[in-house]
């Protein structure tokens, strides 16, 4: 990946157990999904997270249906981070690259299952949509995500993370207000991360 210039290159210091423990923005979280030994992978993906950033806060896990496929079950979670990567770099390149560490492989099909995935949902209390040039193509980053409020599988891990956070902007409800209204979802807290 090439995301941004060169002098936001991912790094991770001299020693890869000494996370940055500064951060550009607050909050800075991340969504992990899997479906191919979703437990392991989940608890593999904070491990990871947590050699290259200082993860503050984790979520319960969650347990959702496949969206888009008739794929296996989901679990879900969120994580909040500290770093001092700016959103594509940390996006396009970082998340990615613990991706790939974790053996996921990209195909053509969006919806296909994977051992992981790790999307950067929200940087920041302020929106954002910044250009991002990976691998030579001019894509689009826009936080927070728009599928948060919407999509159970998505905001119900944030809530245990960052519950006060509001993504509408400073009159909007808080995401643990927006998730009070999320009944009738097949999205259930199934466990916690038993971290070291």
């Amino acid at each position: 990946m090439n995301a941004g210039s060169t002098d936001q290159a991912v790094t991770r210091g001299s020693d890869p157990k000494s996370p940055a423990t500064e951060s550009a923005v607050e909050p800075i979280i991340v969504l992990l999904g899997s479906n191919i030994a979703p437990r392991r992978n989940l608890e593999d993906a904070v491990a990871h997270l947590s050699t290259w950033f200082a993860v503050t806060a984790v979520s319960r896990i969650y347990a959702s249906k496949a969206v888009g496929s008739d794929g296996p079950d989901f679990l879900n979670a969120a994580v909040t981070i500290a770093t001092l990567l700016e959103p594509c770099v940390l996006h396009f390149d970082a998340l990615r690259a613990i991706e790939a560490q974790l053996g996921r492989r990209r195909g053509t099909d969006p919806n296909a299952p994977r051992t992981i995935d790790l999307d950067l949902v929200v940087y920041g209390e302020d929106p954002i949509d910044i250009a991002c040039v990976v691998d030579d193509v001019d894509c689009r980053l826009r936080l927070p995500d728009r599928d948060i409020g919407r999509l159970a599988h998505i905001t119900l891990p944030l809530v245990d993370v960052a519950p006060w956070l509001r993504v509408g902007g400073p009159t909007s409800r808080t995401l643990a207000e927006v998730a009070a209204f999320m009944v009738g979802f097949d999205v259930a807290p199934v466990g916690e991360f038993q971290l070291d």
